[in-house]
């Protein structure tokens, strides 16, 4: 397993870690899929 696909593993353990995130995640993939998109300008680049 390389670096990289590790630490994308970790990432997704520490995401679904909280029972709010799933749901979260799961309504946010919904309302990309429907449309309901923005854009948001980045704090820091």
């Amino acid at each position: 397993m390389s670096l990289d696909e590790f630490n994308a593993w970790q990432e997704t353990l520490y995401l679904l870690s909280n029972p709010a995130n799933p749901e979260h995640l799961k309504e946010s993939i919904k309302q990309a899929k429907s449309g309901q998109k923005s854009v948001r300008k980045l704090i820091q680049p």
